[in-house]
């Protein structure tokens, strides 16, 4: 899969959604899902709603709205694509809906180097412990070039947010 991703950049119609979202939401974090083979199409999409439902992650609302529309488990036809490696508590809803990949921009350590607070498991760690079903390909970082910018110094209370829709 990686290798597709290089190949062609329909993956970075995606990921400049997954921005989009991030820029106009609570916090800047945004997902979507596609189709892995036709990743320019988003299907589902989610921005982050933390301020509301501290479950509210743009992760667990892009599957929420796929779950909606009558998409659930085995999803193994869908990916991920997010601003930033979703926490373990997103990429465990990942695996519980059994898409088939995960690509995120920004890795939680640099998250927290940037004042974010997280807790220090990645994404594919907690995808490798679960049983019973296959888990999703964890790519990442990728195009942190384009994420990276949305998490430097917005971490911190007071701070205005970067949009770097502008810049792509």
């Amino acid at each position: 899969m990686a290798d597709s991703m290089t190949d062609h950049g329909t993956w970075d119609t995606a990921m400049r959604r997954a921005i989009e979202l991030a820029a106009g939401s609570h916090a800047p974090f945004g997902a979507v899902i596609v189709r892995i083979d036709r990743p320019e199409s988003v299907v589902f999409e989610g921005g982050n709603s933390s301020g509301s439902d501290p479950t509210g992650h743009a992760e667990v609302n892009a599957i929420r709205a796929m779950a909606s529309a009558g998409v659930t488990g085995p999803a193994r036809d869908y990916g991920l694509v997010t601003t930033a490696e979703p926490c373990p508590m997103c990429a465990a809803a990942c695996w519980w809906a059994e898409l088939g990949l995960i690509v995120y921009g920004t890795s939680i350590a640099e998250l927290s180097r940037n004042g974010w607070r997280q807790i220090a498991i990645t994404a594919r760690t907690v995808v490798s412990q679960g049983s019973g079903t296959q888990p999703p390909e964890v790519i990442g970082p990728w195009r942190q070039e384009w994420t990276d910018p949305l998490y430097r110094g917005s971490g911190k209370s007071g701070q205005t947010l970067v949009n770097p829709v502008r810049e792509l």
